[in-house]
C-alpha cells in the first residue's frame, strides 16, 4: 500500500484489499470526499457503485452517516433496517442485505468512506467489525500519503507552468516593449485565438521569440 502510485490506483487497491481482508465481505466501494461531497472511487463490483448511488439519491445510509457522523456503522438486514427508510427501500431489489460502513480519517481531515457489503443477512460478526476498523485505519493512512503526493506533483507542475508563462511575458516585455499587463493580455489573447493551452504557446514563445502569426 506504499508504493509511489497515483490516488486512483491506491483507491482501486483499498477496494481490493478490503474485500479480501474481512471475514463475509463480498463486495466493497470506496468512497472520497471532493469538495465537501462523497464520491464512488472504486468498486469491486457494480453493485457497490449501485448501493452507493442509491445513498446519495436517498440523502442517508451507512457511508453517509459513517463519514459525517463519523463513526462505524453495521446493519444485519439493509431490508428491514428503520435507521434509513428511504435507502432500505431502494435496496429491496439489490441482492444485499448486511453492510459496514468506516469513516476513512486522519488527524488532519475525513477522506472518505469504506463500505462492505454481503448478500447475507447478519454476515458481519463483531470480529469482523472489528478487523475492519484496523484496515480502514491503515487503508486512511495509506490513501492520504497518496493524495499528498499527488498534490505535490500537481503544485510542481502549476509552477513550471507559471515559469513557462512568466519567461514568455518578459521575453515580450523585452521584444515588443510591452508592459507585464500587456504582454500577459497579448499572450492570453493569442491563446484563445489559436486554441492553444496558455502554457504550450509559452512554450513556442520561449522557442521562437514571438508569439505565433
Amino acid at each position: 500500500m506504499s508504493d509511489d502510485v497515483t490516488v486512483a490506483e491506491r483507491v482501486d487497491r483499498l477496494a481490493l484489499r478490503a474485500r479480501d481482508a474481512i471475514p463475509g465481505c463480498e463486495v466493497v466501494g470506496v468512497s472520497v470526499a471532493r469538495r465537501g461531497l462523497l464520491e464512488t472511487r472504486a468498486a469491486t463490483g457494480d453493485l457497490a457503485r449501485e448501493l452507493d448511488a442509491c445513498q446519495h439519491l436517498a440523502g442517508e445510509g451507512p457511508c453517509l452517516d459513517a463519514f459525517y457522523s463519523e463513526g462505524v456503522y453495521r446493519t444485519g438486514d439493509l431490508w428491514a433496517d428503520e435507521r434509513w427508510p428511504r435507502f432500505s427501500l431502494l435496496t429491496r431489489d439489490l441482492d444485499v442485505r448486511s453492510m459496514l460502513s468506516y469513516r476513512l480519517f486522519t488527524e488532519a481531515d475525513s477522506l472518505g468512506s469504506l463500505n462492505v457489503y454481503s448478500s447475507r443477512q447478519h454476515a458481519f460478526s463483531d470480529e469482523a467489525m472489528v478487523l475492519g476498523a484496523i484496515f480502514a485505519a491503515h487503508a486512511a493512512v495509506a490513501l492520504a500519503r497518496a493524495q499528498e503526493h499527488e498534490e505535490a506533483e500537481n503544485l510542481q507542475r502549476a509552477l513550471e507552468s507559471n515559469r513557462m508563462i512568466g519567461t514568455a511575458v518578459g521575453i515580450l516585455m523585452a521584444t515588443q516593449r510591452l508592459s507585464a499587463e500587456d504582454a500577459l493580455e497579448r499572450l492570453s489573447r493569442a491563446s484563445q485565438r489559436t486554441n492553444t493551452k496558455l502554457k504550450v504557446l509559452a512554450e513556442q514563445v520561449v522557442l521562437t521569440g514571438r508569439l505565433p502569426e
